[in-house]
């Protein structure tokens, strides 16, 4: 007997991480974990704490990046800025 199969789009897709741990943020924003923790405790990127692990969740992230992006000032190069919607 067989077990059934996984549909072929399931199979071939990436699944992205929904939290990453403070030194892999550390990490992906360019900055120092000190930073890290000051953004956490300033409430501009979510975490929380899991057993004994802090994580944060990428959407965070990206929606910290978002805003700095709007707040930079309009004489920045606008080919500087990446698309973080992926």
């Amino acid at each position: 007997m067989s077990r059934p199969q996984s549909p072929p789009d399931f199979q071939k897709r990436e699944l992205e991480p929904l939290v990453i741990k403070p030194k892999a943020a550390s990490e992906l924003l360019a900055c120092s974990l000190t930073r890290i923790y000051k953004l956490m405790a300033d409430a501009e990127i979510e975490s929380f704490r899991d057993g004994r692990s802090r994580k944060i969740t990428l959407q965070s992230i990206r929606r910290y990046v978002e805003r700095k992006l709007a707040s930079a000032s309009p004489g920045t190069d606008a080919g500087a800025r990446a698309d973080v919607s992926q």
